[in-house]
């Protein structure tokens, strides 16, 4: 049975060191798959929008233990900070019914996460998320590293359409195949849930609160390296549609590796 996530069942936040790029990770390689070691990083965005001085374009997030990250702004978007049901949260924008290009953007960049990326390892990123059912729109990026464009490679964990259903996406580098593993439930309740994306072998999952929501099969030898930064909350700030999150967000991590 799924559950809401609450101020008691936050996990702790602890830091965790940035390891080297795998060399040579380049698209569907016939190579064997190398070890990886652990690497990644947690950010209580919560708590960092709390304790911050500011929260504005260019101000630094430190969660206190380890997590940062730079807040990034464009075309006025009031990023707040409040409590909601016992749990410190982000919002970097209201929900926007007008043209998308004149929509307030707002997203995090994670400090030092260049290098945060899976080559042919496991990985897993998890979110905790506070959406309405009025909050849903038709592209809502909660994590996200790299594009499905141009060769680069990404891993992306979302919440796209008007159901609120999460969703898992990966493609890998040097290909334009994207692959996605969609959640059965919505997740727009206005309740706390733990969002989950994790990649093991030849599979791709999607969880909410710990429980697999829906899997489905990738390539064993699907690659993802590239130098983006993980973002949070937005793919970017220019563009037509950058596909902002228009909910709360508490913590957020990423690991890659055993």
């Amino acid at each position: 049975m799924r559950r809401a996530m609450t101020s008691t069942s936050r996990p702790r936040v602890r830091a965790t060191a940035t390891a080297v790029l795998l060399a040579g990770a380049l698209g569907l390689s016939s190579a064997p798959a190398q070890a990886a070691p652990s690497r990644g990083f947690d950010v209580d965005l919560g708590a960092a929008a709390a304790s911050a001085e500011r929260l504005a374009g260019g101000s630094v997030l430190d969660d206190g233990a380890g997590g940062a990250g730079t807040l990034r702004t464009a075309r006025g978007a009031a990023v707040t900070a409040r409590t909601v049901d016992g749990v410190p949260a982000l919002r970097l924008a209201q929900v926007c019914r007008t043209a998308l290009q004149s929509c307030p953007r707002a997203l995090v960049e994670v400090a030092g996460s260049e290098d945060v990326d899976p080559g042919r390892s496991d990985f897993s990123l998890t979110a905790q998320v506070h959406l309405e059912p009025w909050h849903t729109s038709d592209g809502a990026n909660v994590v996200q590293k790299g594009w499905n464009w141009g060769g680069a490679g990404q891993y992306k964990l979302q919440v796209d359409g008007r159901a609120g259903k999460p969703s898992c996406v990966v493609v890998g580098t040097g290909t334009t195949k994207t692959y996605r593993a969609v959640a059965r439930e919505s997740v727009a309740d206005g309740t706390w849930h733990e969002l989950g994306c994790r990649r093991t072998g030849d599979r791709l999952e999607v969880l909410v609160d710990g429980e697999v929501q829906r899997s489905t099969a990738i390539p064993a030898r699907l690659s993802i390296s590239n130098d983006s930064v993980v973002r949070i909350g937005a793919k970017g700030l220019g563009g037509l549609d950058v596909d902002q999150f228009p909910g709360h967000i508490g913590r957020v991590s990423v690991h890659v590796g055993a």
